[in-house]
This record gives C-alpha cells, sequence and structure tokens, in this order.
C-alpha cells in the first residue's frame, strides 16, 4: 500500500482529499495521522501507510505506558494500601530514583544496580515500577544500610537503636519459623527459646535452644541465625555465600 500525494496537505481536509490509498480514499483516522506527519516534515512521496501508521502507533504507545498506563502516584495507592497519603508519598520517595540520580558516565551496569534497591523510578509526582518484584529485595537491604551506624549511607547515628532492631530481628526470625513449622506439621509439638546445661570439659554450663518441635517420633532441633547476606551472596555468588554463611 503507498500514498500519492497530490496537492498540498497543510489542513485536515486537504489531508483527507489529496491522500489516496491503493486508489481509494482515506479515512478520516488515516488522515489525522497522515496530517501529523505531513505537519512535522516526516512523509515523503511513495510512503508505506502500514509501516507510518505503525510506527506511530508504537510510539504512542510507549508513550502512554510511561505516563497513564504504569505510572502511578501516592494518591493512586493511599486508597488501596489504607494508610495516610502522606506515609505513602514518603516510601515511594524512599525507595525510589530520580532522573539524573545516577551519573552521566555510567557506562557498564552491574549485576547489583541501583534499581536493586531504589525500585521506583520518579518523574515529579509520578512514579514507574519497571521490575515488580524487586521490593522483596530491596526492603532489607535498604532499611538496614539506612539504620546501621556503621553503614556509609547511614541517617541513624545511634549503636543503641541499632542494636535493639537486631534483637528485635532475631526474635521475629525465631517466632515466624515456628509458627510456619506448625502451620505445615500441624500435629506437631513447637517449643521456642528452651534452655539447658550441658558438661564441657569438664565444666557445666548453660546454653539455649531457638526451637524444639517434636513431630510423631521425629525430633527437630533448630536452631537460627538472623545475620544478613552480602549483596553478592544474596545474588547467587557461590564463595561469597560459602563465606557469609561461615560467618554466621
Amino acid at each position: 500500500m503507498t500514498l500519492t500525494m497530490r496537492n498540498d496537505c497543510s489542513t485536515p481536509i486537504a489531508a483527507y482529499l489529496t491522500y489516496s490509498q491503493a486508489g481509494e480514499q482515506l479515512t478520516i483516522r488515516q488522515s489525522q495521522v497522515l496530517l501529523y506527519f505531513c505537519r512535522f516534515g516526516v512523509l515523503t512521496k511513495g510512503g508505506t501507510i502500514k509501516r507510518i501508521i505503525k510506527s506511530q502507533t508504537m510510539g504512542w504507545t510507549f508513550f502512554f505506558l510511561g505516563t497513564t498506563v504504569c505510572s502511578f502516584s501516592a494518591e493512586d495507592l493511599a486508597p488501596e494500601a489504607g494508610v495516610p497519603t502522606e506515609q505513602v508519598r514518603c516510601v515511594l520517595k524512599y525507595f525510589s530514583l530520580g532522573f539524573g540520580a545516577i551519573d552521566r558516565d555510567y557506562v557498564m551496569q552491574s549485576p547489583t544496580h541501583e534499581l536493586k534497591t531504589r525500585l521506583f523510578i520518579r518523574n515529579g509526582y509520578q512514579y514507574l515500577y519497571p521490575a515488580p518484584g524487586s521490593l522483596v529485595w530491596a526492603v532489607q537491604t535498604r532499611f538496614e544500610e539506612t539504620l546501621n551506624p556503621n553503614s556509609a549511607n547511614h541517617q541513624n547515628p545511634s549503636v543503641l537503636v541499632w542494636e535493639r532492631y537486631l534483637r528485635t530481628r532475631a526474635d521475629y526470625l525465631e517466632r515466624e519459623s515456628l509458627r510456619l513449622f506448625k502451620h505445615a506439621l500441624r500435629s506437631a509439638d513447637v517449643y521456642h527459646s528452651l534452655s539447658y546445661e550441658i558438661v564441657q570439659d569438664g565444666v557445666r554450663k548453660q546454653t539455649e535452644l531457638d526451637g524444639l518441635i517434636l513431630f510423631d517420633a521425629t525430633l527437630f532441633l533448630v536452631e537460627m541465625k538472623s545475620g544478613s547476606l552480602t549483596t553478592q551472596a544474596r545474588r547467587g555468588s557461590k564463595d561469597r555465600l560459602k563465606r557469609d554463611l561461615k560467618r554466621l
């Protein structure tokens, strides 16, 4: 299918009257698309109408994906989350990157790029979420680098606050893990935070057990560690994962 230019196309009526598609008159919608190209000097004689309209449609689609379809604001999320808009706005800002936040000399993308921890792209009051599912990765890493006073990006100078968080994290791990065990093994007896005595080198010592699970004729002794894994270990580096697990 080709277009033949016969006269001037400076107005919608002229565009409608001066183009033909295989000898047939164009629809109003087609003429509007052609007029757009004609005004911006894109259309040339003999151009293919299907190719032109397809290219323009793709351009409009991606434009609206970023501005209307896939973008959202704090006002959009607040009713769904059931929390105040200002709180949603703070969370989005905390986990987002604005345009220009990355150094313009940035060339090689690292395996753990910035969108791993700042997963939303911010443009004014609108946000994009380019990698759905990455929030699971980002929450602990982003939160702890802010709370840990030894982190380069910390916003909390108090060691006491950080230590309190570590204790709370460990307690949550134990209680939630045992709760899930109880949910999976419904007839099991589950016990948390036990203490007992042992004799080591002739010396009697008091020691602790995080969890004990009695299921039928099987006894599970559960020990848990709530420490963090490094970024390299979390993305699958075997050597780094081994070192991190030994450290824990």
